[in-house]
């Protein structure tokens, strides 16, 4: 396996780990938003909400509200003191109650931005893994195509280069056969020299 066919596999472990996050991201989205058109308050959002420290300050002087008015059950409930600090009371419980649906709606609004900012980021990287995926498949295939030509030139290179020797050797025998043809003809030229001398009557 080749270094582009490692990587492909690379990418390809990444993507499907960037659509697990895109699924999970996806499906947090809805379900807040589906929470939030029902009318509830999706569990993060609550949490949020107890954490804001005016919220925390609030619930703290309830708390602290409702721990002095079990200590005074003893001037009854008609005392001044107490009905001052049932109303302190009911007073500090409505500023909680309202800061709390107000941060509800705030948190709520940003809790689904976040959401949806992370869907649309996992969406990017999807994206641009996919992107990643089909150039490298694109490269692999221009080096199969250039190695199935690169290959293709070789054998005819080759088939060239053997028929180049073939001519050759034909070149060659042809070469033989006429340096032959040559000798021979040398050789009756010779033998016919030799037998006209032989009759002529000078040798006899």
């Amino acid at each position: 396996m080749g270094p582009k066919e490692q990587e492909l596999q690379l990418r390809i472990v990444e993507k499907l780990k960037a659509e697990g996050e895109l699924a999970d991201a996806q499906a947090a989205l809805d379900a807040a938003k589906s929470a939030i058109e029902s009318g509830n308050t999706p569990g993060y959002v609550d949490m949020m909400v107890e954490q804001n420290m005016m919220v925390q300050q609030l619930a703290f002087q309830l708390t602290q509200l409702d721990i002095q008015i079990r200590a005074m059950q003893n001037v009854g409930p008609e005392s001044t003191e107490m009905k001052r600090m049932i109303a302190q009371r009911e007073a500090t419980q409505d500023s909680l109650d309202q800061l709390r649906a107000s941060q509800r709606a705030i948190n709520s609004t940003a809790y689904v931005d976040n959401l949806t900012g992370r869907v649309a980021g996992a969406q990017s990287g999807l994206k641009q893994i996919n992107q990643q995926i089909d150039s490298i498949k694109s490269n692999i295939a221009d080096m199969a195509t250039k190695m199935a030509d690169y290959l293709t030139k070789r054998d005819e290179m080759a088939s060239y280069e053997e028929l180049l020797r073939q001519l050759n050797d034909q070149k060659d025998a042809v070469s033989t056969a006429q340096s032959q043809l040559n000798m021979n003809a040398v050789a009756w030229g010779m033998r016919r020299s030799l037998r006209s001398l032989r009759a002529s009557p000078s040798c006899r």
